[in-house]
């Protein structure tokens, strides 16, 4: 990886960290994450004086080429423009041909850091008005093809106006149009494990086709986490994750999934329990309140996959037609100079482990690092969460 001055929100002239002509048309550099395939940073542009973020991918060596993952995302990035997908300013590589850099538009927040650190109460205006963004993006991708295989809250970014962008695209598929949507064997290992379906998890050989359903999937963990302000899965491993979707939705029967049973994943470990479908309870407060919040988080969360709602038809639903509409949204999101995000979220921790440690040098501990499909939302009851975060009233 370049070799950049990376301490925490720290600045660094461009110049001799990439030789590459391009990169020099930046200044003001910081590092803002890190990836499988590189780092991100932030930087603003000498011409424009507008600040954009560059991600940066070291190419391991010549043989190997170019990462597929980063082949799809710069493929979907540069066939996608709408106006809630990240936009894609510029590609290029450094002299050496080392490295190649991708400058996007610098989006502040995601939806992690909102979800589990903004103090404020995310009102219905603002669940709404991500909601409507994001499944006018999903729409949109969907239409031209495609399958982003990856919606997490980590991925959905926000300016401080609260415009939504959607991006990480480098797992997202292409839909063959023969397949009338459906795209031919997806790997597994796609879509974060909390915000995966039910039918790539029990699919255990992924020899069964799949298509737009699958972001419709974690678009309704999203809707959810968005109204508990906690994910609504959050399993360990495949089985567990399983069992938390088939507590809360029912385990599969001959009505409601009749295609469950063809697999030996759910055979082994589900196939002699009868569990019923408690969401309507475990949403009570929201269904009280506007029964259609329940009725599209139903629509989406379908253990069917033919039977969830599309992201078109979704835009269709009563819900967005209904009061209050996105725009009264009464959420302020603070400015670029302090994002809320995942990288930032990640900071916190570490900050508050080792508070800790320094306190209690005696209970010192190795700590466990979480693996990329659980992300960091077991360890957020210790930094900056709302004290009501266990029940919150909404709206």
């Amino acid at each position: 990886m370049p070799q950049l001055n990376t301490s925490s929100r720290s600045s660094s002239s461009a110049s001799g960290v990439f030789r590459s002509v391009e990169w020099d048309k930046y200044k003001e550099v910081v590092e803002i994450g890190s990836g499988a395939y590189g780092r991100v940073y932030s930087a603003r542009c000498r011409s424009s004086n507008k600040l954009v973020a560059i991600k940066t991918i070291r190419l391991a060596n010549d043989e190997d080429g170019i990462p597929i993952a980063v082949v799809r995302e710069l493929t979907h990035l540069r066939s996608l423009k709408h106006q809630n997908i990240v936009a894609l300013q510029e590609v290029f590589m450094t002299d050496d041909d080392s490295t190649i850099c991708m400058v996007m538009e610098y989006v502040p927040h995601d939806l992690s850091g909102i979800v589990n650190c903004l103090q404020s109460v995310l009102d219905e205006a603002f669940i709404k008005s991500v909601m409507k963004q994001l499944l006018s993006a999903l729409a949109f991708i969907h239409e031209s093809g495609s399958v982003h295989c990856d919606l997490k809250t980590s991925n959905v970014f926000l300016h401080s106006n609260g415009q939504v962008r959607l991006g990480d695209f480098n797992l997202s598929r292409r839909i063959h149009p023969e397949e009338l949507g459906l795209v031919q064997h997806f790997s597994r290992n796609i879509v974060t494990l909390w915000y995966r379906p039910p039918e790539l998890l029990v699919d255990r050989h992924g020899t069964s086709r799949y298509g737009a359903e699958v972001d419709m999937w974690s678009l309704g963990c999203i809707f959810a986490e968005l109204l508990l302000r906690a994910p609504l899965f959050p399993g360990v491993d495949e089985i567990e994750q399983l069992g938390m979707i088939f507590q809360i939705l029912g385990t599969p029967n001959q009505r409601n999934w009749p295609d469950a049973c063809k697999h030996s994943t759910y055979r082994e470990h589900f196939s002699n329990k009868v569990i019923p479908n408690t969401l309507r309870l475990k949403f009570k407060e929201f269904a009280d309140y506007n029964p259609h919040i329940v009725d599209l988080l139903e629509k989406l969360l379908k253990l069917d996959p033919r039977e969830r709602i599309s992201a078109k038809q979704a835009l269709n639903h009563p819900w967005f037609t209904q009061s209050p509409q996105p725009h009264e949204s009464t959420v302020t999101l603070p400015s670029h100079v302090t994002p809320l995000n995942e990288n930032w979220v990640k900071q916190q921790i570490e900050m508050r482990k080792a508070e800790s440690e320094r306190e209690n040098p005696k209970k010192r501990k190795e700590h466990p690092k979480p693996s990329t499909s659980t992300c960091y939302q077991h360890e957020f009851d210790n930094v900056c969460l709302p004290s009501n975060k266990k029940k919150i009233k909404q709206f």
